[in-house]
């Protein structure tokens, strides 16, 4: 039971001689607080139910590649670790993280950044700029998730670029919360899904891997329209309503737009009517339009009332088509309305 599994693993700290007397007292204040942060909901360390791992072991895991490194189970692999502390090769650094110089250019293996970057951009001083760290963070939730990237360092053109891409994608934060939302925003993004865990990118850190993905993402997601620059990915794409309209006309066929055409009309009353008449050349966009008013996620009477209150419904059939808006009518049930 937890009383007797807490019991056992308090004895072997106490039997360990290798362990000093303040480290000893320290873990055993803190032994049950620290395996329920790291093994949350998950993994009941005391009762040894460990349905996550298990889960791993029949083969239905989100990263099976991580059973090569279970520690808990393969013994070839703890006693590696082991020897790396007993040899004094695991290091623990009092101060910033990224401050590296003070490991005097011996070769770095592994970092273990924890949950700092995200509220700390990793950009690690080190003697060899072209030396790659593996890292090693925690996704800390309802139970921790560990992630593995590597790290190779920027050179200073390369680091001008990031700083440059982080003020574009994070103009609107205080610079302070610039990390977290950074990392926020591409965990947020079915396109960075493409990332597994076990080969993740730090995209808060300054390495080789986050400014080549980031970049690729900026080309791919940022429009500049006018004095402008707006990510088509996610919410940002409201913003389009404080678009002048002409400067609108002028990026109807740009490729990014077309792409999110489904998130336009998902905010059409933030974009507004008058975006939304101009937005209507933009190839799929009444489809879409179509699609959200048969799953009834717009109402066709919203729109017409706005519309008519604006003025603009005349301009709104002659945009859209008068057939098919018809047809859009009847297929609601509303055809008595269209006029």
């Amino acid at each position: 039971d937890k009383k007797s599994r807490l019991i056992e693993i308090d004895g072997k700290i106490v039997k360990d001689q290798r362990i000093p007397s303040f480290m000893k007292d320290y873990y055993r204040k803190n032994l049950q607080n620290f395996a329920e942060f790291y093994y949350g909901s998950g993994i009941n360390i005391w009762t040894g139910d460990q349905r996550l791992y298990q889960k791993e072991l029949a083969g239905d895991s989100w990263e099976p590649s991580f059973r090569q490194v279970n520690y808990f189970e393969i013994d070839s692999v703890f006693e590696k670790i082991r020897q790396y502390a007993i040899t004094g090769k695991i290091v623990s650094l009092v101060g910033n993280i990224n401050d590296l110089f003070v490991l005097n250019g011996y070769p770095i293996g592994v970092v273990d950044v924890s949950t700092i970057y995200k509220y700390c951009f990793i950009h690690f001083r080190v003697f060899n700029r072209d030396e790659s760290i593996r890292g090693i963070m925690t996704n800390s939730g309802e139970q921790a998730v560990y992630e593995s990237f590597m790290y190779k360092s920027l050179d200073y053109v390369q680091g001008m670029e990031m700083n440059r891409l982080h003020e574009h994608l994070l103009y609107k934060w205080d610079k302070e919360k610039w990390p977290g939302e950074l990392t926020q925003l591409m965990w947020n993004s079915p396109w960075a899904c493409k990332y597994s865990e076990s080969h993740s990118v730090l995209w808060s850190s300054y390495s080789q891997e986050a400014l080549m993905g980031l970049r690729e993402y900026c080309e791919k997601f940022l429009l500049q329209i006018g004095n402008c620059l707006i990510n088509t990915e996610g919410e940002d794409i409201k913003e389009l309503g404080e678009v002048s309209l002409s400067d609108l006309k002028r990026v109807v066929n740009d490729p990014k737009l077309k792409c999110c055409v489904e998130s336009l009309v998902r905010y059409w009353r933030e974009i507004g009517l008058k975006a939304n008449i101009v937005l209507m050349e933009i190839p799929g966009w009444k489809e879409a339009f179509e699609k959200a008013v048969t799953e009834k996620i717009i109402k066709l009477r919203d729109v017409q009332n706005w519309a008519e209150d604006l003025g603009l419904w005349k301009t709104f059939i002659e945009k859209f088509g008068k057939q098919r808006l018809e047809n859009l009518y009847r297929i609601c049930g509303l055809s008595q309305w269209f006029s």
